[in-house]
């Protein structure tokens, strides 16, 4: 793994800082893998048509580029695979929320997709790993903030519909969307803005990553086979990593300082020269 540690801008012998890489390219694999084993296309993510062959290329593919990015000979063409792999997704999401009118939900695979393009970018080894062309990392950083920004715009107006989702065993559930909005909407905002981002990031990770427990394992306990509800715990999964990557990019930079944009400035080839 030390490919990883490396596109992380981290030293090969801090294993910490493989934790947020390892997490997206894991729940990529296992999305994958739910999909060639429940024999449907994964919710929202892939909608171009439940088809035998269209199914089969879709998770055979996803797992084919996840695990090449775990291997060390194949580190150049696995962040590749996955970039363009959700590419397409992400042009299916996007055509799939402007054939429908206008709601929430709507647009929330197509702001999935387009993280889950832009993180493989910011991790590719070479030119274009955040130490050495920080445009992918920049634009990966601004997408990740605004679509939370987002997500908590949603919690905040579409707070019933949030609330249904909170098992029954956590009290005051009518109110946790007002929590998790203000967190998700704060945060995205700081992320997008470069203020703030270590905290604001690990904030949303430990968000993310506290729904597994406390949500989707029940769900995906009650529906085993649900291809929606393993489609809903690993986009999670996935984007807790993703959260923590950025965590771990500004920590590395090794400053008491709370901005990560100068990380992006003072990591440009215009800089360095």
């Amino acid at each position: 793994m030390s490919w990883i540690l490396e596109a992380n801008g981290a030293d090969a012998n801090d294993e910490a800082r493989s934790l947020g890489t390892t997490v997206y390219v894991a729940a990529c694999l296992m999305l994958g893998a739910v999909e060639l084993a429940l024999g449907k296309p994964l919710p929202e993510l892939h909608p171009w048509g439940d088809g035998v062959a269209a199914r089969f290329v879709s998770g055979a593919t996803l797992v084919l580029f996840a695990a090449a990015a775990f291997a060390k000979p194949l580190k150049e063409y696995g962040p590749l695979g996955l970039a363009l792999h959700w590419a397409a997704a992400f042009a299916a999401t996007s055509y799939a929320a402007l054939e429908t009118p206008w709601n929430w939900a709507v647009w929330v695979p197509a702001t999935k997709t387009a993280i889950f393009m832009l993180m493989p970018l910011s991790i590719m080894k070479g030119d274009t790993s955040p130490s050495r062309f920080p445009i992918p990392h920049l634009l990966l950083r601004i997408v990740v903030g605004l679509t939370f920004a987002f997500y908590g715009l949603f919690h905040l107006f579409q707070g019933p519909m949030i609330a249904a989702l909170i098992p029954a065993w956590i009290p005051q559930a009518e109110l946790l969307p007002w929590l998790t909005g203000a967190l998700l909407l704060i945060a995205g905002t700081g992320v997008a803005a470069g203020v703030a981002v270590r905290e604001c990031s690990l904030a949303v990770a430990a968000l993310f990553a506290s729904w597994i427990p406390l949500l989707h394992v029940e769900r995906i306990a009650r529906q085993p086979l649900s291809s929606f509800e393993w489609t809903f715990a690993l986009s999670a999964l996935a984007l807790a990593g993703v959260s923590l990557s950025l965590f771990e990019w500004c920590r590395s930079r090794r400053t008491d300082r709370l901005t990560c944009f100068e990380f992006e400035l003072e990591s440009s080839p215009a800089k360095q020269a």
